[in-house]
């Protein structure tokens, strides 16, 4: 699927889950796992039944709340449709040992200086909708957030941070 037709999708879903109206579809594909996150989660005993990472409506609400942009951690939309495309050429991708989620990085085109950090739960179990992958949360961090003990680089662009 073309990135402004994805774009469109998550704007939709968007707009709906801030009108609190039922959402349809609840889950969008929003990218895929590349041979190289493959690879490595194969390395770490993980085999997703998908390469397939799903947005669903929930999270969705969760990382675009109200309370999460007061404290300056909430994406602005303009970054939240840009998920697919972080998801697609991160800067910096990350394995977090101790939740065995992956951390996709890449710069905000809306805000100055900040990191979003796109959070990827790996093959869990989700009541209605089986074992998948999908983003749990999505925030802007400091570049201090990406240095943690549990934390294991996966891929970095060349030169990035």
């Amino acid at each position: 699927m073309s990135l402004s037709k994805l774009q469109n999708q998550i704007s939709t879903m968007l707009q709906q889950v801030q009108g609190e109206k039922r959402v349809e579809p609840n889950k969008i594909v929003v990218g895929e796992f590349q041979n190289k996150v493959k690879e490595f989660l194969e390395n770490q005993r993980i085999s997703p039944s998908s390469s397939d990472i799903f947005l669903l409506s929930n999270r969705l609400s969760h990382l675009a709340r109200e309370s999460k942009k007061k404290r300056g951690a909430g994406l602005e939309k303009g970054d939240i449709l840009r998920i697919p495309s972080i998801l697609q050429n991160p800067s910096l991708i990350i394995f977090d040992t101790n939740k065995s989620d992956l951390l996709y990085i890449g710069e905000s085109n809306f805000k100055k200086g900040k990191i979003v950090k796109i959070v990827v739960a790996v093959d869990k179990h989700r009541k209605k909708q089986g074992r998948i992958n999908f983003i749990k949360t999505a925030g802007y961090i400091e570049e201090a957030n990406l240095k943690n003990p549990n934390y294991m680089e996966v891929w970095r662009e060349a030169g990035g941070r």
